[in-house]
């Protein structure tokens, strides 16, 4: 028997109630319940504000690039291949 550092419950995937899963269109395998331990991550990242991959925080610089003469990016790359009709 192995162990690992979180634990949850392991059931066959008949037992899983999605068509999908229970009917083994993805193949075989197992289902982990993750339990108590989803659970307390989940309410630990929402209610201190924790930062995971794709809950950072984005720079107001990030959201426009802009060039010098106010062009976005978009429009800075087409006339850089040269223009809308090359």
């Amino acid at each position: 028997m192995r162990r690992f550092a979180l634990s949850g419950q392991v059931w066959p995937l008949e037992r899983i109630p999605d068509p999908v899963f229970a009917q083994k269109m993805v193949g075989d395998g197992l289902a982990i319940d993750p339990g108590l331990y989803y659970g307390i991550f989940s309410f630990a990242i929402r209610r201190f504000n924790l930062l995971t991959p794709g809950r950072e925080v984005e720079a107001e610089t990030q959201k426009v690039a802009l060039g010098p003469a106010g062009d976005n990016c978009a429009l800075q790359l087409v006339r850089a291949f040269g223009g809308p009709t090359s």
